[in-house]
């Protein structure tokens, strides 16, 4: 059942709010007087701002950060770089105009030059590593590497001492004779091994000597790691540069940058981990890989590897109960600080090599952007934090904060360093809360609950939006997005239940190893409890439901709307998964779809991924659907959609009831303005024609 402790601390809220609210088990009552504001419309989420991507400076003094459009309007993306105090509230100021995609800033360790990636020499073309002064009277940056390249810089890391840039890029590729370019010879090799990258390097104080190529062989530079010393790096080696060789054995190996001494390797891994490696001492590594090494569904942990040993890697933290997010070298030899995932909460712990030495950093009723953090410790003792947090509790957009701690005590994020969303609180912003129950076969569970604010609370309209991955959460975070509708329906009036249902990230390898093979059945169960609780409750409406979600939150809406007797009267399926054996056969991720369908049509067995697949019971399709899908998405190919509906077409009586809406260019993720304009317009009515 559902838990109310931290739901009734929520109604108390809504009354401060101005609603007249009856707790379904008391009946109390709370009048109100307040006039709200307007809900929140298409085009304040499709305009909103993005944040990401925080560095701080080696003394913690400065914090450099990205601003974009969260949708462009033109044919490149822009994004400038921002700078802010740490120690100074509301100190956030603009360095690049925005107009370029300046991104990846990092600062040099004497913390007077920032080095970032850009295409300022030309709109769209190949990202080239620059320079600017923050500080200088002229903050006109330059280029350090060639702008005449059409290979981007794929990645860049400087040593600890600064003296180095290391960097991954591809070979120039020769010029094309023009006879073959009229004859259209262009035929290409299906998953041929294109656009490697190369581990080279360069001296930035001394451009002059030029860039030194250090490894370039038939595999992909996939990832760099410095030695503490900076003499020596450490790269990840796999098959091809796409996603798709993520699933194949990768190698760590080491080379010297002054020596003519071959590369060794140091680790061969079943599959590529799922973070680079941090080399934190003089002989100790650290990496996040699935807990369970050989399968793909499975949590993250921290794994150490000594590297003056033949010891094989070993797990030294989390992925039983809990998972590891995100891995941050602190700048002082032997730290790393871990981002853990734990239920709707998330914690920044600090490790050593004798295991965890403590908590630097827990949420309360918010949230931060995941893996968007950064922290130092200054010779002092001193640990300065910095993230982007926003509350759906408290209805705060994300910001960027700053705190910061002597010695080993929990920081709080004390100063808000920018007000990029400010607007955003010109709107109705619904509240949320945490909830948790208990399932029909007895695990506890756990999900966030969103609602307006400035209505009584009972008998809503609900929808339930289960999130995307399998593996991943809804948290406390207040969430701004085309494709993620949680905040922006429950503005509009509408309870929405978000459930962390089994595969979730958060409760550790066993949870999350549901979904392998088992889509379909105990992550709908979990869906399904959390929304006949809500209806037990008495404020969920039975009569007015409806299911939408984006990727396996659209698989999850497409199982539940062809579920005999559901009692949905909408559905939207957002570029969701329809038939499995199909998504291994197109998918850019072919492994981890067969995983999750339970096998592949290759694997010659019997097709287990058929029981989990929506089409298969397509038959039973009785609410009006509006299906949605990006014609480049290459992570659900768009013929998921297109085949449901054929299949709602041919074996539903009510098919002109639902539609499929194809955006072009778009892929898995929308970024263009215009369509998420659209698609937030769409959402709301069609919801709004079917319960209200």
């Amino acid at each position: 059942m559902i838990d109310w402790r931290h739901l009734c601390r929520g109604l108390v809220l809504l009354a401060l709010n101005g609603s007249t609210i009856s707790k379904p088990s008391t009946g109390i009552q709370f009048p109100f007087f307040i006039s709200s504001p307007p809900p929140l419309t298409p085009q304040a989420i499709a305009t909103a701002e993005n944040i990401l991507a925080p560095h701080l400076s080696g003394d913690g003094a400065y914090v450099v950060y990205e601003v974009k459009p969260k949708y462009r309007v033109g044919d490149h993306p822009v994004s400038a770089l921002w700078i802010a105090e740490t120690g100074l509230a509301r100190s956030a100021r603009r360095l690049t105009s925005g107009d370029y995609d300046d991104h990846s800033a990092i600062f040099h360790p004497n913390g007077s030059t920032l080095f970032f990636l850009s295409d300022r020499h030309e709109s769209g073309a190949a990202q080239q590593i620059y320079r600017l002064d923050p500080f200088g009277h002229s903050q006109d940056a330059f280029a350090i590497t060639s702008i005449s390249n059409k290979k981007p810089v794929q990645s860049f890391s400087m040593s600890p001492d600064g003296r180095y840039i290391a960097f991954v890029s591809a070979d120039e590729t020769p010029a094309v004779n023009e006879e073959t370019l009229a004859g259209k010879h262009d035929s290409k090799v299906w998953n041929g091994q294109v656009d490697l990258g190369r581990l080279r390097i360069l001296e930035t104080a001394n451009l002059q000597n030029g860039i030194r190529t250090l490894v370039s062989c038939d595999r992909h530079v996939d990832s760099v790691s410095w030695s503490p010393d900076s003499k020596s790096i450490i790269y990840r080696m796999k098959y091809n540069a796409n996603l798709e060789s993520n699933a194949f054995p990768t190698s760590e190996e080491i080379v010297s940058i002054s020596s003519t001494v071959s590369p060794r390797t140091i680790i061969n891994h079943s599959r590529n981990p799922q973070s680079p490696s941090i080399w934190v001492d003089e002989d100790i590594i650290y990496h996040l890989r699935s807990t369970t090494l050989d399968v793909l569904a499975s949590s993250p942990s921290v794994w150490s590897l000594n590297i003056s040993t033949k010891v094989p890697p070993h797990r030294v933290y989390l992925g039983d109960s809990e998972d590891a997010g995100g891995l941050v070298n602190v700048g002082v030899a032997g730290q790393v600080a871990v981002e853990v995932v734990t239920g709707v909460d998330t914690r920044i712990d600090i490790l050593d090599r004798t295991g965890k030495l403590f908590t630097l950093y827990q949420t309360i009723d918010d949230g931060i952007l995941a893996q968007e953090w950064d922290v130092k410790l200054l010779p002092d003792g001193t640990y300065v934090f910095v993230a982007f947090k926003s509350s759906a509790v408290a209805g705060e957009p994300v910001e960027l904060w700053s705190g910061r701690v002597s010695g080993q005590m929990t920081v709080q994020l004390s100063q808000k360093l920018s007000h990029h969303n400010a607007k955003l609180q010109a709107f109705h912003l619904p509240k949320a809360q945490p909830v948790f129950w208990t399932s029909k076969d007895g695990v506890d569970l756990a999900g966030v609950i969103a609602y307006p604010a400035n209505q009584p609370f009972k008998n809503l309209p609900t929808v339930v939006i289960p999130h995307g991955g399998p593996y991943h959460r809804d948290a406390l975070d207040l969430q701004f997005s085309c494709q993620g509708w949680r905040t922006f329906l429950a503005s509009h009036g509408y309870l929405v239940l978000s459930p962390n249902y089994r595969g979730s990230s958060g409760r550790g390898n066993e949870f999350a190893r549901t979904s392998h093979g088992g889509v379909g059945r105990l992550d709908w169960l979990d869906t399904q409890g959390m929304l006949e609780e809500a209806i037990a409750r008495g404020i969920a409406d039975p009569n007015r439901l409806a299911i939408a979600g984006w990727s396996q939150g659209g698989f999850l809406t497409a199982w539940g709307v062809t579920r005999p007797n559901s009692t949905f009267k909408a559905g939207i399926v957002g570029a969701g998964p329809t038939d499995w054996g199909s998504m291994a056969l197109q998918s850019d991720l072919p492994d981890f779809q067969a995983d999750l369908g339970g096998n592949a049509p290759w694997s010659g067995t019997k097709p287990q991924y058929m029981t989990g697949s929506p089409i298969h019971f397509v038959k039973n399709v009785e609410a009006p659907l509006l299906i949605v899908h990006g014609e480049a998405d290459v992570r659900v190919p768009v013929t998921q959609a297109i085949g449901f509906m054929r299949g709602i077409i041919r074996e539903t009586e009510g098919s002109d009831r639902s539609r499929l809406v194809i955006f072009p260019r778009e892929g898995h993720g929308f970024v263009e303005r215009a369509h998420a304009e659209d698609l937030l317009e769409m959402v709301l009515e069609h919801i709004d024609q079917a319960l209200n």
